[in-house]
């Protein structure tokens, strides 16, 4: 079986699976308007569909984010059920959501004719391919030691080859037709993070400030990573990823793995700099 992957390029074999990828994640130097990151990621999901259909793709698993889900209220666990509300969201995940509810939009003006599958990945850590934006620049960005030190929040984090398994088992069971899943691990503390990282790579030189500090200290910085760091991470989130667990089986990797391989991937690109 042949998994295609594409945004704009002509599509040639009939009835084969699509596997509709994310949205670049740029975090410091993105424009912060809306149609930076919403132009493309509405074009690019509806660009899938409409070719898929086109063309006798029977299903398009497509790739949104649990941003689509959670928002800022405290101590809320976020589901499939929940969708967050544009107003007051950022550029980015704002346009999460208006791609994810354009693609069921889509499905259902198009059931019976093509059937869609969502997966709605927390922050995506993991072995690196590349050096280009994504979750792991967030991972860089501490491990670089520009935080100033740790505050109190919770981050949802899944092992990217995770996020692969789950698109793969989305595709190929029937019970994934017309849903989406929370696709997340653990969420794990920013405070434990750090004193893993710490612990791990300290002898290749990373020393990240352990101290405490409150979030709004961050947004008053000069430095742009510092305030993207405290504005992406500045909410604790919480989600349920029973549905995933149960009706795709999937079994996540250990927090601890994951972030240790995503270090371990980012000091081998030269995105962190081992000191001596």
């Amino acid at each position: 079986m042949v998994f295609t992957i594409f945004q704009s390029r002509p599509y040639k074999k009939s009835g084969e699976p699509v596997f509709h990828v994310a949205s670049p994640t740029p975090v410091e130097k993105a424009p912060q308007d809306d149609e930076y990151f919403t132009k493309p990621a509405v074009a690019g999901v509806l660009n899938v569909l409409e070719a898929s259909l086109a063309n006798g793709v029977k299903k398009v698993v497509v790739t949104s984010s649990g941003a689509t889900m959670a928002s800022s209220e405290k101590d809320k666990v976020f589901s499939e059920e929940d969708w967050a509300d544009e107003e007051g969201l950022a550029p980015y995940p704002k346009s999460k959501v208006r791609a994810e509810r354009a693609a069921w939009e889509f499905y259902e003006k198009n059931k019976g004719n093509i059937e869609v599958a969502v997966v709605n990945p927390g922050f995506v850590f993991g072995p690196i391919l590349n050096t280009k934006d994504g979750s792991p620049t967030l991972l860089a960005m501490i491990m670089n030691e520009i935080l100033p030190g740790v505050f109190d929040t919770l981050i949802p984090i899944v092992d990217v080859r995770d996020v692969a398994e789950v698109h793969y088992r989305a595709m190929f069971n029937e019970k994934a037709n017309g849903k989406r899943y929370v696709c997340n691990a653990e969420s794990v503390r920013l405070e434990d993070i750090v004193h893993l990282l710490n612990k791990k790579f300290g002898e290749k030189g990373v020393k990240i400030s352990e101290e405490k500090v409150n979030v709004e200290e961050l947004f008053k910085s000069e430095n742009p990573g510092v305030q993207a760091l405290g504005f992406v991470f500045g909410t604790p989130i919480r989600v349920d990823n029973k549905r995933s667990k149960e009706e795709l089986g999937i079994e996540y990797r250990p927090v601890k793995e994951t972030i240790i391989d995503c270090g371990e991937s980012l000091l081998k690109f030269g995105v962190v700099k081992e000191k001596k």
